[in-house]
Order: structure tokens, then sequence, then C-alpha cells
């Protein structure tokens, strides 16, 4: 039975929803136009200094590559050198470039351009694989939670066919109480992928176009097994296939719980 609260129920306006948006939409707009102002403001000073220019140009494309928003990094990359090429070589107000100095500057400013996008985007590469290492811990410290508080197996199979369906990328996963086949794809207990005495790797290839197998075993007896449907392409890592046998193993620790 529902209870009355206390207050008006705190909802996200449409603002709110709109500020990464904006903030996105800014970011990108600055790492457009930065490098313009600053090029044009040095075009007016009478020697049109190329080094402290082209030292300004690279700290926009580090102030802006901060922000963690890798397209505004190659927005502020592709700017700084056009404008600087417009303004700041001869012949002046031309995208052109005719001195061998004047292409050496515009050569290093794309090459720190292009190392800072690197970064920016192994570091994003990095925070993402962490965030994706922490999805596969939560997921399996939640089955096993179920597993110790002697949850049904029959529901602990729900909640593992959908942990698997989206760790892997599969198309489809059901449950079957037959034991595995000896001659079909399937899952082994080291997380590769075995198509009889072929290994598969998921991580190039991703899964075999058909069936694949994901035995399930209790006290050592085999109590059934996954049967996962693949999404055509999809690579999968090896350390996802060994999270989605130790998935397995909490069900199979379920029904030997079930069973003492």
């Amino acid at each position: 039975m529902a209870t009355p609260s206390s207050g008006p129920t705190p909802s996200t306006s449409p603002s709110a929803l709109l500020d990464p948006r904006r903030s996105r939409v800014a970011t990108l707009i600055g790492a457009a136009v930065a490098p313009l102002l600053i090029a044009a403001g040095m075009a007016t000073i009478g020697d049109k200094s190329q080094s402290v220019s082209a030292l300004l140009m690279a700290a926009v494309v580090v102030v802006v590559a901060s922000s963690g928003r890798r397209s505004a990094t190659i927005v502020a990359v592709v700017s700084s050198t056009a404008w600087f090429a417009f303004f700041l070589t001869t012949p002046y107000h031309s995208f052109a470039v005719n001195e061998v100095d004047d292409l050496v500057t515009l050569a290093a400013l794309l090459f720190v351009g292009a190392v800072v996008v690197g970064l920016r985007t192994k570091a994003e590469r990095h925070r993402d694989d962490a965030e994706d290492g922490r999805n596969d811990i939560a997921r399996l410290h939640a089955v096993a939670e179920l597993v110790s508080e002697g949850c049904d197996p029959n529901h602990i199979v729900e909640v593992v066919q959908v942990e698997l369906t989206d760790l892997l990328q599969l198309r489809h996963c059901s449950f079957d109480r037959q034991p595995a086949t000896t001659t079909g794809a399937r899952i082994g207990r080291t997380g590769q992928v075995q198509i009889g005495d072929l290994m598969w790797g998921t991580h190039q290839h991703g899964f075999p176009d058909r069936v694949v197998e994901l035995p399930v075993t209790a006290v050592g007896v085999s109590v059934g097994r996954f049967v996962l449907q693949p999404t055509p392409l999809a690579k999968v890592s090896f350390d996802k296939c060994l999270l989605a046998v130790a998935l397995a193993d909490q069900v199979g620790a379920a029904f030997a719980l079930s069973l003492a």
C-alpha cells in the first residue's frame, strides 16, 4: 500500500536536462572561436610573432582537451591550424602556405594537436574500461548475494539470464535442464569458446554464428545449461566470457544449496 508523501515529488526540469547539451555546444563553439580570436588578435601585432601564437594555439587545444570532450578537442585542433595559416602565414588572409618555416610551424601545431587527441582518446578508453569493470563486478556481487540469501534457484536463473544477455550482447538467452552437448559450441571453464577441439577467439571474431552453450554444474554434477544466441559480429572480451562462467557457477551453487 502506498504511503502519502510529505511534500511534492521532485522532478527534473527541462532546463536541467538541457544543461549537458548546452555545455557540450558551448564547448564546441569555444573550441572553434577561441583560435580565431587569438589568431586575429595576434595578426594586429606588427611582427606577427608566430612562436607566441603557436604556443597560444597549443594552449587552447590543451584547455579544450581538459574538458573531457574529444570532439571539441578535434575542433580546436582544426580551428587552430586553419586560422593560424589564414592570419599568421604568408600570403596573409589566405589558407595557402608558401614559406618552409610556416609549414614547419603548422606541422608542429598539428603534431601537438594529434598527441593531445590521442591522449584524450586513451584516457576515455581507460575510463570506459574501468567503469565497465566496476559494472561487471557489481553483476557478480548482486547474484552472489541472492545465492547467499538462499533465493529460489529458478529466480536466480532468471536474473542470470538477463545479466548474460547484457554482458555478452546476446539476442536471446534461455536455460535448459538438459546437460550440455559435447560437440556443439560452448564456453569452457577457462572462459574460452570451444567448437569441438577448436578454440574460437570471441575478442577478435565475436561469437560463432550458432547457438553457444554455457554449462551449469552443482558439486561436479550437471544441472543444466544456458543456451546463448549471440549477436553476429559482436566482439566479446575473454574477461566477459570468464565472468559468464562465474555467473553460471553461482547458479550451480544455488541448485546445490537447494538440494542440501
